[in-house]
């Protein structure tokens, strides 16, 4: 059983009207992971990725900045769940990455009646930053050109929903939001 696993730090710069969040994930097992953290959206401009957007999760007290795979909720019907681009980190390797939004931070998810905007300006004593991340070996990795000379890495959601772990980190920082739980 592997007990090596994926430290995460965080760290918030907060001002009137923005927040940054910057992050390393630090991959301290013997094989390679993909973190997953690119959230991905299709509109009617296309297929877009947002390297630096993340989804708010409320758990119980907690706001979670998630960059991660959520399951599709019971009441929900969806034909293919959302499921953000992973980037590879070898092992023993240092990821580093930047997720960003406007304040007061505002609901965002991908699936319906999970979380919803609350009028009156909510702050959440406990802020905490949560990565997804699973071993490279768990599913088939499929590279895409991302139309720009790079490429986008996907893996299966079943991969993820079966195989992705937690990478948390507390944020030491508040800042006003109209994140409330749906419920």
């Amino acid at each position: 059983m592997e007990t090596k696993s994926v430290l995460l730090t965080a760290t918030a710069k907060v001002d009137a009207t923005s927040l940054e969040v910057r992050y390393t994930a630090s991959n301290q097992t013997d094989g390679a992971i993909l973190l997953v953290n690119r959230v991905q959206r299709w509109n009617d401009g296309g297929h877009q990725v947002y390297d630096d957007r993340f989804y708010t999760v409320v758990a119980g007290e907690d706001l979670r900045l998630t960059a991660a795979y959520l399951t599709v909720p019971d009441h929900v019907d969806v034909e293919t769940p959302d499921m953000p681009l992973v980037t590879r980190v070898a092992p023993g390797a240092t990821y580093t990455g930047v997720l960003r939004a406007r304040l007061p931070l505002e609901p965002y998810h991908p699936y319906p009646g999970v979380v919803r905007y609350a009028e009156q300006t909510v702050t959440y004593k406990n802020v905490l930053v949560v990565i997804g991340w699973l071993p490279e070996r768990a599913g088939r990795v499929t590279e895409k050109d991302d139309g720009e000379g790079g490429k986008h890495l996907y893996v299966d959601h079943s991969v993820a929903a079966r195989d992705q772990r937690l990478a948390i980190a507390p944020l030491s920082a508040t800042f006003p939001t109209h994140v409330a739980p749906a419920r």
